[in-house]
């Protein structure tokens, strides 16, 4: 095969992950493909990168944005149902399962299309670089972002583990405190508003904040929240 014949391979590949579900809290309530999360993350990141000066290679983080989930389109084909996150995280042996179908197929997407995929996987993996942990923390909140619209439908147990999902993965990345400390306060009002009990647990409480947050309306702008 040419790489011109493994490029429409490529191209085909990314397609199809418009029609792969992700792993999801809420998987019930609103339909996530594969696509639209790594594109909501890429683009949550691009302008955080604009509004906080992060100093982070913009290449990598981009890299890590459209590729970090790509090897869910086989998964998908694999699995035979689609686990959400609370599920997974709390059941060690789906936690094995997920990761060792992650690492044959990138393994395979690796030798077919550059060592570059793996590469990348592994950085995210490893969250050992800044633009791996940054990375991580937009991750985390665009599973926030997304949940937030559909809340009325989460169980208490559901409701509780998006509370405070993004918590470990924003401590490794101080820079974005002042913004989470401001969206907390925005999905405390939503979980109000929706009927759900805010416990004072689900408060995260970091020690010192050295930058004042910018409006909101600045970072979360996508259709779900406003």
């Amino acid at each position: 095969m040419n790489e011109e014949q493994l490029l429409i391979e490529y191209l085909a590949q990314v397609n199809g992950l418009k029609g792969v579900m992700r792993f999801g809290d809420h998987r019930k309530a609103v339909h996530e493909p594969v696509s639209t999360h790594m594109h909501l993350v890429s683009d949550m990141a691009q302008r955080f990168m604009e509004v906080y000066d992060l100093g982070l290679n913009y290449y990598t983080v981009m890299q890590m944005g459209t590729r970090h989930d790509f090897c869910e389109i086989e998964m998908a084909k694999t699995r035979g149902q689609d686990y959400s996150a609370f599920e997974v995280a709390n059941n060690i042996d789906l936690q094995m399962q997920r990761d060792a179908e992650e690492e044959k197929n990138i393994e395979k997407f690796a030798k077919k299309y550059g060592a570059r995929f793996k590469d990348i996987r592994d950085e995210c993996e490893a969250k050992e670089t800044r633009e791996a942990l940054f990375f991580e923390a937009c991750d985390k909140i665009q599973c926030n972002v997304h949940c937030l619209p559909v809340l009325k439908s989460l169980t208490k147990r559901q409701a509780a583990f998006a509370a405070t999902y993004p918590h470990k993965a924003i401590a490794n990345f101080p820079e974005l405190i002042p913004f989470y400390q401001e969206f907390q306060a925005y999905k405390k009002q939503e979980y109000l508003k929706a009927g759900k009990e805010w416990k004072d647990e689900y408060e995260f409480k970091p020690q010192k904040l050295t930058k004042c947050a910018p409006p909101l309306q600045l970072l979360l702008f996508n259709e779900y929240t406003l």
